[in-house]
């Protein structure tokens, strides 16, 4: 079953988290006028290698959108990528 997977930045307070990742998800759909995500399943993990996951879905092949946050000098905070894979399996949910 396909999933919309977030991966947020390590660090940073749940709320800052939830709020970066609805960032992400959000500018995934813009990004991808034709996905077929559907207000389905959305899973929030937090990840301490942002760089590191994101060579793993290119590799992968996967679509992505990357977050950009203004108010912390344009970083990337968050990663969403709508797919049918375990290669996130080893992330924890963010607050936990």
């Amino acid at each position: 079953m396909h999933k919309l997977y977030i991966l947020i930045k390590d660090g940073m307070a749940v709320g800052l988290q939830a709020a970066q990742g609805t960032h992400a998800a959000v500018q995934y759909v813009l990004d991808n006028p034709n996905q077929t995500w559907n207000n389905d399943t959305l899973v929030l993990l937090e990840c301490n290698n942002l760089r590191k996951y994101t060579k793993k879905i290119k590799y992968s092949g996967l679509e992505y959108t990357e977050f950009r946050e203004p108010n912390q000098d344009n970083i990337v905070t968050s990663i969403a990528v709508y797919a049918e894979t375990n290669i996130f399996k080893k992330l924890p949910l963010i607050g936990t």
